[in-house]
């Protein structure tokens, strides 16, 4: 090998060195980070663009002159500029070594401005061709030894004089080619070098974040009481929380990293596979019912949301959360199987009967009332029509006052037709005439009870409805009878009245024939009888209307009351203590506590004080009336309610016991004789009720 290129050579190296360890600095710097990560300021660019450009300078000022030729390195600045940087800073670098070596002059100034600028394009195409990445060390080597051989020739061929050119060859090109390629494959080496070290410290970096997103996404989901997961593309699992774990009976250890199909069915898998990349593509959570294997192989019902979750790593994944609805779903079909009993019910009830939900929308429409009314269950549920088949213009019924909870207006709708109901709390009924039902008004006794949820709230009402029109046909009929005999009980007593006048009359002018003592007694009990007779039809028109009125709800304080006024001309004190009781009674109960009330006084002998009050029991109302007179005897005790006993007519406590038995109640007396009458009006359950505040004087 000849001296002189070897010596070239070295030279030619050692410059290269030197441009190396500068170079370093740069690589590690801020400036090439902005490089590599692809967003360069204009300052950086500019910068990059004066330090390659000066390594080119650097390469022409140390290089090694010759016939006026200078071997040298300068294109390894602009190549490098444009194979790490782009085209931009490698035409940049080369434009300012191109300049710089056209400056020196001689024979190949014009080459030696050209040939780094063309350095500094190739290399920015080669960058912008492999994606703006830098390309590997042996590939940027063997460009670099092509493109400085092509200049190289095209130098030694335009330029060089024959007479030279092995010279020039051998002492300068050749040591120039691989001075260059060398510098370039240091270079490359470098840089390679510090893109993986980069790449080493961002992986380490993003373990570090991934194991700390782990630990801290690890803390949250066990907080959860619901399962959670997380799953990556590859459909595997990254992450469970516990009560996952417990949800399908195997620990953390068998499930990380593990896929989702050794965890589930091929089904279940497929379902949960299709929900993931749907997730995964739309970027929207996702929510749906489904089936899966849980512990011991049982079959369990789940709600899954699925969303979409990117950790700081930028690394995507699903998180799922499952709640159990297996109970729920138990009770649903409860809720289904209930219903159609239900259902099953009104439909087969032979009362006409409607449900209304909260919005008064009709959802039950039995067949007795779709028979009565005419009106098809299919047409009316669904809708708020419910008042058409009743009512010529649109009303509240019952059912909506009651879904509406607005009970103080029931007496605007239904006058005093309306009662709260004995048995069903919130309930109430009544009967009215509605005359414009078609083809002829009817009469209809209505009930209504609220439905409520297991909170309480109200959230419809039924209401059952019986065509009573016949019922009411019958009892006015009944009335029109009971008033016929009634006229014609009253002109026959009237008549007897007439009759019992002349014969009283009579007696007394015989009086006055009669002086024998046994004719006398005749006719003191004559008089006696007709007065007897008097007494007991004055008692039939008191107590012609027994029964004929249907009983009612009436106040115990009022009828007390009532009973205290008509007791006149008495010196007795009357203290009532009774509750806000409401007694459901025939509506002679007046006469009840008046003949208690009299009897005390005419019978009592000593009576000064009569005190009412009473006492509920489980099953029942007992009210007392007690007095502090001569009571009653032993002996007389079981026959005063019987009738005909007794000092007068005999009939009034039985008669007042007749009344009572009307709608269930009895009366016993339970004093002690000397010490005063006790009796006590026992009521049975469903027969009294408290007044509620609204309904109170």
């Amino acid at each position: 090998m000849d001296d002189g290129l070897l010596h070239n050579s070295v030279i030619l190296f050692e410059i290269i060195c030197v441009i190396a360890v500068f170079s370093i600095f740069l690589i590690r710097s801020h400036y090439f980070t902005e490089i590599l990560e692809h967003h360069p300021r204009i300052r950086t660019q500019i910068i990059l663009i004066v330090f390659y450009g000066l390594i080119s300078v650097v390469g022409t000022v140390t290089g090694i002159g010759l016939f006026g030729s200078i071997g040298n390195v300068r294109d390894i600045g602009p190549m490098i500029a444009g194979l790490t940087c782009g085209p931009v800073i490698g035409i940049g670098a080369g434009v300012i070594g191109g300049i710089f070596r056209f400056m020196q002059g001689g024979p190949y100034m014009y080459t030696g401005l050209s040939a780094p600028i063309f350095c500094g394009i190739m290399g920015g195409i080669l960058y912008l061709v492999n994606n703006r990445e830098f390309v590997s060390t042996w590939i940027s080597t063997l460009y670099m030894a092509l493109c400085d051989t092509l200049v190289s020739i095209v130098t030694l061929t335009l330029v060089t004089p024959p007479d030279q050119l092995w010279t020039i060859t051998e002492r300068i090109a050749i040591p120039m080619i691989v001075g260059s390629t060398v510098g370039v494959f240091i270079f490359a080496t470098f840089i390679h070098a510090q893109i993986a070290e980069r790449k080493r410290e961002r992986e380490y970096k993003l373990l570090e974040r991934e194991n700390a997103d782990k630990k801290n996404l690890d803390a949250i989901i066990n907080t959860i009481a619901d399962p959670v997961f997380l799953i990556d593309h590859n459909f595997c699992w990254t992450l469970v929380n516990d009560k996952f774990c417990q949800l399908i009976g195997k620990t953390r250890e068998d499930i990380i990293g593990r896929s989702v199909a050794d965890s589930f069915t091929k089904e279940e898998y497929e379902t949960i596979r299709d929900q993931g990349e749907e997730v995964f593509v739309s970027r929207r959570s996702i929510e749906k019912e489904m089936t899966i294997t849980g512990i011991n192989r049982e079959k369990i019902t789940v709600i899954s949301k699925i969303t979409l979750y990117i950790d700081s790593n930028g690394r995507e994944s699903v998180v799922g959360i499952v709640r159990d609805i297996s109970e729920r779903k138990k009770m649903e079909e409860a809720i289904k199987e209930s219903e159609a009993r239900l259902t099953s019910v009104l439909h087969g009830s032979p009362m006409m009967q409607f449900v209304i939900d909260h919005n008064h929308r009709v959802i039950s429409w039995n067949k007795a009332i779709e028979k009565f009314t005419g009106t098809k269950a299919q047409d009316i549920i669904g809708t708020s029509d419910h008042w058409k088949p009743f009512y010529k213009h649109k009303r509240p019924i019952l059912a909506d006052i009651l879904v509406d909870e607005a009970i103080s207006s029931l007496p605007l709708w239904f006058d005093e037709n309306i009662e709260k109901a004995i048995h069903v709390e919130g309930a109430y009924a009544g009967t009215e005439y509605m005359s414009d039902m078609v083809p002829s008004g009817r009469w209809i006794h209505f009930s209504a009870a609220p439905i409520r949820d297991t909170r309480g709230m109200i959230i419809g009402a039924v209401e059952t409805l019986e065509d009573i029109t016949g019922r009411k046909l019958v009892e006015s009929a009944l009335n029109l009878t009971l008033k016929k005999l009634n006229l014609l009980s009253s002109i026959t007593r009237h008549d007897i009245l007439n009759k019992i006048t002349i014969l009283s009359a009579s007696l007394y002018l015989v009086n006055d024939f009669v002086s024998e003592e046994e004719g006398i007694e005749h006719l003191k009990r004559a008089n006696k009888t007709v007065d007897i007779i008097k007494r007991q039809i004055a008692f039939t028109r008191e107590y012609q209307e027994l029964g004929i009125t249907a009983p009612a709800w009436q106040k115990i304080s009022d009828v007390m009351s009532s009973a205290v006024r008509e007791i006149t001309g008495s010196t007795i004190t009357f203290t009532v203590t009774t509750s806000p009781l409401e007694i459901y009674a025939d509506p002679l109960l007046i006469k009840v506590f008046h003949n208690l009330f009299e009897n005390a006084r005419q019978h009592g002998e000593t009576v000064s004080q009569v005190t009412v009050s009473d006492t509920a029991s489980d099953n029942a109302l007992i009210i007392t009336i007690e007095d502090n007179g001569a009571g009653i005897s032993l002996e007389d005790k079981p026959y005063i309610f019987e009738s005909g006993f007794g000092k007068n007519t005999g009939f009034g406590l039985f008669i007042s016991s007749e009344i009572l038995a009307i709608t269930g109640i009895t009366i016993r007396e339970t004093g002690t004789p000397g010490s005063g009458a006790v009796f006590e009006i026992i009521v049975p359950d469903g027969a009294y009720r408290t007044v509620e505040p609204e309904n109170q004087e």
